[in-house]
């Protein structure tokens, strides 16, 4: 007798985040081990990939993505697939980050450009 596996479900769900400029940031989820599914993260569509910056850690039911130092590039929805051979599911959130954005105003003056760097910072949703 075959015994199958089910299908994937999350037993934890992704949560929009808001988190401030150089903070750490954990997402997790949590995918009954009986399922026996491959998990994959995504930023904007595209698969998330370790670095210095990122790192990704499967134990037992949990799976995590830590980004270290957040930045306003880590904005983004991300998305969790978990997989297997009955088929598969996804979660994903929206990160927002508070932090200073730089804005550049060029302008021209006596035939010259330049440009003039004015900082401001930004507001978190309610």
């Amino acid at each position: 007798m075959l015994l199958s596996v089910p299908k994937p479900v999350f037993s934890l769900e992704l949560q929009d985040k808001q988190v401030k400029e150089s903070d750490n940031l954990t997402l997790d989820v949590r995918v009954p081990t009986e399922c026996k599914a491959e998990v994959t993260w995504f930023k904007d569509d595209h698969v998330l990939k370790e670095d210095h910056h990122i790192t990704i850690i499967s134990a037992g039911e949990m799976h995590a993505v830590n980004i270290f130092n957040v930045t306003v590039k880590d904005e983004a929805v991300y998305r969790c697939v978990a997989t297997n051979s009955e088929g598969s599911v996804s979660t994903d959130c929206e990160v927002l980050v508070e932090g200073t954005r730089k804005l550049f105003v060029t302008s021209l003056f006596r035939n010259e450009m330049s440009c003039l760097e004015i900082e401001f910072e930004s507001c978190m949703l309610a």
